[in-house]
This record gives C-alpha cells, structure tokens and sequence, in this order.
C-alpha cells in the first residue's frame, strides 16, 4: 500500500487550482486538522466534496466516504457533518460528497457513476494508491447508493456501513401500502420505470435492492425498531441474506430507535457512534 502523504503539503497548490475551478471551495486548518470544502470532482453543480484529514495520518487506514440520505431526491453533505467530525476524532480521514439527485434524465445509475467519481478524484487529490481501501458510510437512500455500490467495487471498498438504508425496493408489503402512493414516483425515477402501484413489480427494483447484490463485504447495519420510513424487516432480510452467504456483518437494532436513530443524541451515543467506531477500527 503507497505512503499515504499529509494533504497540507500540497495545500498551498490545491488552493490555488481549487480557488480558480470553484469559487466556493475553502481549506480550513483547524485542530491540526486539515478540512477542505466544496472540492469539485466533476462538472456538475452536485459535484461537491469535503475532505477531512487528521493531523497525523496513518496510511493503513481506510478512508470513510460518507453519503447522505434524503430519498434519493434531495438532501446534502451537510447531513453527515457531525458523522464526519466524529470520525475525524478518531483519526480517520474521510470524503463527505453530495452527488446528482433523480429527476426525469438522473436515476440510479448516474448516481453511482458520482460515488465512482468521487473516489477517483480522493485518491488524487490523497495522492492514494489505485487499490487503497474505503469503507462507505451511507444513511438512508446514501445507505442503500453505499451497499450497491460497495457490493460491485471490492477492489476498492472494503467495508461497509448502512443507518437505516432500505434493502429492498421490490418489498411488495411496501409497494402496496399508503406510503408507497409517495414512494413509487420516487423508485420509478430512480430505477427509471414506469409502476402503477398494480401489477408485477419491476425487475429493476428488484436489481436495484442491495439484499440481490451481496458480495463478501463486511458489513455493518444499523436499524431502528421503529423505523417508520423503512421497516425493520428490511434490516432482518439484509441480516439473514449475509448470514447466509457467509459475509462477515454485524446487526444493530435500535430498540427505540426510528428512522435515522442518530438524530436522538442519547441512542447517537449510546448505539449509533460506538458501533460505528468498533466496525472502523475493526480488522476483520
């Protein structure tokens, strides 16, 4: 694995080329850390990321790219701050990115394409080796972006983590429930199908649902019992299909936990931080 060097010593060019692409971008030093905001990766306006380096960085570790949630239709890198400046604390360096959100032309496939992208543009801007490992941390709709795309890319990703990321959009308890009059517009842009909510359900939900895509990645899954946007028996499906495949995982049900249990500071600390901190630091 090629020496991972410390982003400060080429801050000084990266400011400049950086400044002159995007008007917005920043660096900050701060902590004896190194933050850098708004790195363009690609021509469109999402095409935005953070990149946070520790003071002291240790090239066997993996660097954590983060992913938000929000639907696949909306939300932002800003989502994932705290996440972010958790894993900062604890050495990691990590990528925060905000990618294309779906609409009439942007579907799933753009969006990985996005998360490649991002990589592609760390490992430069890191100066990385070609095989030098990420874990992806993704959080609702980023949760299932971060299992797609990790389950098809295991010569660069190595772990993964999901907070509350359905696993399978063909789950027809959900196709045919209230929630889904809301949802299926959504799944039909991001999969670029054409549901009526009757029916047989799409092949490309199906192709689009992580629990069909496992490969032997690890990976951890956090899941609240009372998840009202996605219900727990996607976590147990998930759960069931490693356990099956023999892929090394880990399971953490929330008791009270809904939807994005991380928001509640007490389940945050208690449950949410601590298994992400043991499944970072883990070598398995």
């Amino acid at each position: 694995m090629a020496k991972l060097f410390f982003i400060s010593s080429i801050s000084i060019f990266l400011l400049f080329f950086l400044s002159a692409c995007n008007s917005s971008y920043r660096m900050v030093e701060k902590e004896g850390t190194t933050q850098y905001y708004n790195v363009a990766y690609g021509h469109h306006k999402k095409h935005k990321m953070d990149v946070f380096t520790p003071s002291s960085v240790d090239s066997a570790k993996p660097i954590v790219l983060l992913i938000h949630g929000g639907s696949w239709k909306k939300g932002d890198k800003v989502m994932l701050r705290p996440v972010q400046k958790m894993l900062l604390k604890n050495g990691f360096s990590t990528v925060n990115i905000n990618y294309r959100l779906i609409n009439k032309k942007i579907g799933l496939s753009e969006q990985l394409q996005d998360i490649g992208s991002s990589v592609v543009k760390s490992d430069s801007i890191l100066n990385l080796s070609t095989n030098h490992p990420y874990i992806l941390l993704g959080e609702s709709a980023g949760g299932q972006l971060a299992m797609l795309y990790g389950y098809h890319h295991n010569e660069k990703v190595n772990k993964i983590i999901s907070l509350s990321g359905p696993t399978n959009l063909a789950d027809k308890a959900y196709t045919k429930s209230v929630k889904s009059i809301f949802a299926i517009p959504v799944l039909n842009k991001l999969t670029k199908s054409n549901f009526k909510r009757r029916g047989i359900i799409p092949l490309a939900y199906k192709e689009a649902s992580p629990y069909v895509n496992v490969t032997n990645i690890p990976t951890l899954l956090i899941h609240g019992v009372n998840d009202w946007y996605v219900n727990k028996r996607q976590a147990y499906l998930m759960d069931s299909v490693l356990l099956k495949k023999g892929v090394p995982h880990r399971l953490v049900m929330i008791k009270w936990g809904g939807h994005i249990s991380r928001l509640n500071p007490f389940l945050r600390n208690k449950f949410v931080y601590p298994a992400i901190k043991e499944w970072v630091n883990n070598k398995n």
